[in-house]
C-alpha cells in the first residue's frame, strides 16, 4: 500500500521552494508588530496608597459613633467622590481628554474617565470585635488614575486623594454631629416627658395626699388611735355626766342665801326666815322710816326670800331636768336613738321640761314686781354652781372634740377605702416616671458619649485616612506592555509566515519531485536526476543568505533602538536583568 504522508524531506523541500515567501511574510509581519508596539501611545498610571488608621484613643475609653466597616464606608465615599459633577470638574480643571471632548458629549467623557480611575482594597485577617469570629478587614486602599501625560496623571490622582480625605472627614464629622443632635433631641423629649409626669404626680399627690400607698399603714394607725381617743372621750364624758348629776343633787339641797339664825342659834328655813324678816321690817319701818339703810336692806332680803320661796320648786325641777338630759345624751351615744332606755329617758325629759316651764310661769304670775336677781350669799351654793358650770364647759369641749374625731375617723376610713384605686393610678404614674427616667439616663449617657466622639472626630483623633505613599510621577508607561507586544508580534509573524506558506503550497497544482509525478501518471518514474547547482546558483544562494543576515541584524538593531528610546534605556534594562538573575 502506498503511503501518502509527507516526510521530513518533503517539508524541507517546501521550505526551500517557499523560503522567499516565508521570509517576506515574516519580515512584514514583524515590522508591522514592531511599529504597532512602539507607535501605540503610552498610558501612565499614578497610584497613591492610603492607610486606614484606627483612632488614637482606645475604643473602650471613647467608643466611636461610626460602626460600619471600612470597606462599606469606602464604597459610600467612592459613590460621592466619583460623581459625574466631580469628574466633570476635574476634566475641566486639568483639561483632560481634549480630543474626546470635541466629538463626544460630556457624559461619555465622564464615563471614559471613570474607566481610567481605579480603587483597590487591601484586606487582612482580623477578629471581629462584635462577633469574635475571624474575618477580612480593609486596612488600606490605593487610588490610581491612567492618562497619557504622567504629570497630569499624578496631579489628578493627588486631587482624587484629597477628595477622599476630605469626604471621609466630612462624612465622619457629619455622622457624629447627626448622632449627637439626634440624642440631644431624644433627651430633650424625654426631659419634657419627665417634667409632665412629675407635674402629673404632684397634682395626683395633692388630690390624694392622704390615700397614697405609702400612707396606708399610717392611716390604719391613725384610725386606731382616733378610735381609742374617741373611746377615752366617751369614758370622760360618762364620768363628767356622773359628776354633774352629783353636783346638781348637791346644788338642789343648798339655798342661794346664807342661813338665818335665831337668838338661840337655830337655823330657820326659808319660810320662817321670810316671816321673821317681815316682822323685823315692820319694826324698823316704824322706827326709822322707809328710806333708812337698815330698812332698805331688810326689804331686799324679804324680796329675795320671796323669790326663793317661789323658786325652790323651780330649782329642783331644773336640777332634775339637767340630770335626765345628761343620762339621755349618754344613752344615745351608747345605744343609739331607737333603744328602749333612750325612748324612756326622752319621755321623762319632756315631762320634766313641761313641769319646769309651768313652775316658772306660776312664779312669774305670783310675783307682782319685776324679778330681781337673787342675792346669793351662800358660799356652798356658789362653789357648787361654779363646779357645775365648769363641768358643763368641759362637757361642751368634749362634745366638740368628739365631733372632730368623728370627722377624722370618717376621713381615715375614706382614705383606706379609696387606697386600692389610688394605688393603681399611683403605680401607673410611678412606673411611667421611672421608665422615662431610666430612658433619659440611658439617652443622656449616650449623648455624652456621642459628644465626646464628636470632639474626637473634630480633633481628628478618630479613625482617619492617612496617605502613606503619595502619588508619584510615573516614569514608565503602564500600558502598553511593549515586551509582551513584541513577543506576541514575533509569534504572530512566525505563525503568519508558516500559514502563508501552507496556504500557498496547498493552492499550488504543479508537480514537484518524483512522488508528485507518480501521483499524476499513476506510475513511478524510471529514474530521478537530482538538481545540480552551478556557480550562479551558489553565488545567488550566498547573496540571499547575506541579505537575510543583514535584515535580521537590522531588525534587531531597530528593536534595540526603539526599546532604548521608547521604552527604557538599555543600560537600565541590563542592570534590571542582572538584578533579577541575582548576578
Amino acid at each position: 500500500m502506498e503511503q501518502n504522508e509527507n516526510s521530513l524531506r518533503d517539508y524541507v523541500a517546501v521550505l526551500k521552494r517557499r523560503k522567499n515567501l516565508m521570509l517576506l511574510t515574516f519580515l512584514g509581519l514583524l515590522v508591522l508588530s514592531i511599529l504597532v508596539t512602539f507607535l501605540w501611545p503610552p498610558t501612565y498610571r499614578s497610584t497613591a496608597t492610603i492607610l486606614i488608621r484606627d483612632q488614637e484613643i482606645p475604643r473602650d475609653l471613647v467608643p466611636s459613633t461610626i460602626t460600619s466597616f471600612a470597606d462599606q464606608r469606602l464604597m459610600e465615599i467612592q459613590a460621592r467622590v466619583v460623581t459625574s459633577a466631580n469628574l466633570a470638574r476635574l476634566i475641566d480643571d486639568f483639561d483632560l481628554y481634549p480630543d474626546e471632548r470635541k466629538r463626544l458629549p460630556t457624559t461619555e467623557v465622564v464615563e471614559d474617565m471613570r474607566e481610567d480611575y481605579s480603587l483597590d482594597l487591601v484586606s487582612a485577617d482580623v477578629i471581629d470585635p462584635r462577633t469574635g469570629r475571624p474575618t477580612q478587614a480593609t486596612i488600606l486602599f490605593t487610588v490610581s488614575f491612567d492618562y497619557e501625560s504622567p504629570a497630569i496623571a499624578q496631579q489628578v490622582t493627588n486631587r482624587l486623594v484629597n477628595l477622599y480625605l476630605n469626604e471621609n472627614l466630612r462624612d465622619r464629622t457629619e455622622r457624629a454631629q447627626e448622632t449627637t443632635s439626634f440624642l440631644s433631641d431624644q433627651a430633650e423629649k424625654l426631659n419634657r416627658e419627665i417634667n409632665q409626669l412629675e407635674a402629673r404626680m404632684a397634682r395626683f399627690k395633692e388630690q390624694n395626699g392622704g390615700a397614697l400607698p405609702e400612707l396606708y399603714s399610717l392611716n390604719l394607725q391613725m384610725m386606731d388611735r382616733t378610735e381609742a381617743e374617741m373611746r377615752e372621750i366617751q369614758r370622760q364624758f360618762q364620768a363628767l355626766n356622773e359628776q354633774k348629776i352629783f353636783l346638781q343633787g348637791q346644788l338642789a339641797t343648798q339655798s342661794p342665801q346664807g342661813p338665818l339664825y335665831t337668838r338661840e342659834g337655830a337655823v330657820l328655813p326659808p319660810n320662817e326666815q321670810l316671816m321673821a324678816l317681815q316682822s323685823q321690817y315692820t319694826t324698823l319701818s316704824a322706827t326709822y322710816g322707809a328710806n333708812h339703810p337698815d330698812v332698805v336692806s331688810v326689804r331686799r332680803q324679804i324680796q329675795a326670800l320671796e323669790g326663793e320661796v317661789g323658786q325652790v320648786d323651780v330649782a329642783s325641777l331644773e336640777s332634775e331636768t339637767q340630770r335626765v338630759y345628761a343620762e339621755l345624751t349618754d344613752a344615745k351615744q351608747r345605744y343609739g336613738a331607737s333603744h328602749p332606755d333612750v325612748l324612756r329617758l326622752e319621755r321623762q325629759y319632756e315631762r320634766l321640761v313641761a313641769e319646769r316651764d309651768s313652775a316658772l310661769a306660776a312664779a312669774e304670775v305670783a310675783s307682782d314686781k319685776e324679778p330681781t336677781e337673787p342675792n346669793i350669799t351662800n358660799p356652798a351654793f356658789v362653789a357648787l354652781q361654779t363646779q357645775l358650770s365648769a363641768a358643763d364647759s368641759e362637757a361642751r369641749s368634749l362634745q366638740a372634740r368628739y365631733a372632730q374625731l368623728e370627722e377624722k375617723l370618717d376621713d381615715y376610713e375614706q382614705r383606706i377605702v379609696t387606697a386600692p384605686q389610688v394605688e393603681r393610678e399611683y403605680s401607673g404614674i410611678t412606673r411611667d416616671l421611672e421608665s422615662a427616667r431610666m430612658k433619659y439616663q440611658e439617652i443622656h449617657a449616650k449623648q455624652l458619649a456621642a459628644e465626646v466622639a464628636e470632639s474626637l472626630e473634630q480633633g481628628r483623633k478618630g479613625e482617619r485616612f492617612e496617605v502613606v505613599e503619595p502619588a508619584l510621577l510615573p516614569t514608565l508607561p503602564h500600558t502598553p506592555n511593549r515586551l509582551a507586544l513584541l513577543f506576541l508580534g514575533l509569534v504572530l509573524s512566525m505563525a503568519g509566515s508558516v500559514g502563508t506558506t501552507a496556504v500557498s503550497e496547498s493552492m499550488d497544482r504543479s508537480v514537484h519531485g518524483p512522488r508528485g509525478l507518480a501521483e499524476v501518471l499513476g506510475a513511478p518514474p524510471i529514474a530521478t536526476i537530482p538538481f545540480i547547482a552551478n556557480e550562479l546558483d551558489t553565488s545567488r544562494d550566498k547573496r540571499t543568505l547575506w541579505m537575510i543576515a543583514a535584515g535580521v541584524a537590522a531588525a534587531i538593531l531597530l528593536v534595540l533602538v526603539l526599546v532604548h528610546f521608547l521604552y527604557r534605556p538599555l543600560d537600565i534594562l541590563w542592570f534590571t536583568l542582572l538584578r533579577k538573575l541575582g548576578i
